[in-house]
């Protein structure tokens, strides 16, 4: 299971969501007050295995230092991996330096099309259509592929549990029709996070069939595509229509500008969703959901 707690959606006040993977807990971007938000949520610093910081606006990871001090007074010695731009490399060291943590921190840099670990996960990174000079990412995080059975269509057929373990060896049951793929199948989940970025082809292709797209979506009004052309930010109306045209499962909508209501956003998902029936499952605000 892949629990998501958005733990603030404004783009001036910070940006930043922690994702639980199954064990794996990861922080996409880190900005003003996510600290005093996952204390008082009562979430857990000590299992944190990754940050993924996408450029160096401050309302995406300024709480680094934060983070890291509190790590450090609690003694949580569990190496904690920083994922960011490699231009970001020397201001992530300055945050580790300025903490003053002694504890296990590596700073990862990418490029464009670079790639790392976390754990049994996969971060990749690839470019985002915002202020150039910061270099800024996006990542895709995938995990390994493992074997599942279409158990809703083996209970269906009656068969028994005992075989269920033979289908996952390859071993097909006498008299079970047809072939091995119609009953077990590869699962590899993955998960999308576009930081701040106009819509582009790049974004599309990485976010194609995602089981979960984060993606900025600044302004609530279509209206204001002038705006968000000028500022390397979206609507809510293009946010969705990457989503759409991705086909991703589930999207989450972050960074909304303080211009507007909390209902003006939520009034353009509703009117995009009976436009678009066969959208996505949109999820905003600060709810913890599970894809």
């Amino acid at each position: 299971m892949i629990t998501v707690t958005p733990l603030n959606s404004w783009a001036v006040l910070s940006t930043s969501i922690l994702i639980n993977w199954e064990g794996a807990a990861i922080l996409v971007d880190i900005g003003p007050g996510t600290v005093t938000k996952l204390v008082e949520k009562g979430l857990s610093t000590s299992s944190l295995q990754g940050i993924l910081v996408s450029h160096s606006h401050i309302d995406h990871f300024w709480d680094l230092v934060p983070l890291l001090w509190l790590r450090h007074l609690r003694n949580q010695r569990k190496r904690l991996k920083i994922i960011c731009p490699r231009s970001d490399v020397p201001l992530m060291e300055w945050c580790t330096k300025v903490s003053q943590t002694d504890h296990p921190v590596e700073i990862c840099g990418l490029e464009a099309g670079g790639e790392t670990r976390l754990g049994k996960l996969v971060v990749k990174s690839f470019s985002a259509n915002h202020e150039t000079s910061k270099q800024p990412l996006g990542f895709t995080i995938t995990e390994e592929p493992k074997k599942k059975l279409a158990t809703e269509e083996l209970t269906r057929l009656g068969v028994p549990k005992e075989a269920w373990r033979k289908l996952l060896r390859g071993k097909v049951p006498p008299n079970l029709p047809g072939e091995l793929s119609d009953y077990v199948y590869q699962r590899q989940r993955r998960v999308v996070y576009a930081g701040d970025s106009r819509p582009t082809k790049e974004l599309l292709g990485n976010a194609e069939k995602a089981d979960l797209l984060i993606v900025e979506s600044t302004y609530a009004d279509d209206r204001a595509r002038g705006d968000a052309l000028r500022s390397d930010h979206m609507t809510v109306g293009e946010a969705l229509d990457l989503a759409l045209s991705a086909k991703v499962k589930n999207a989450l909508l972050t960074h909304f500008s303080m211009r507007y209501s909390v209902k003006a956003f939520q009034e353009s998902v509703k009117e995009f969703v009976r436009r678009h029936p066969e959208a996505p499952k949109v999820f905003m605000g600060e709810k913890v959901f599970t894809v």
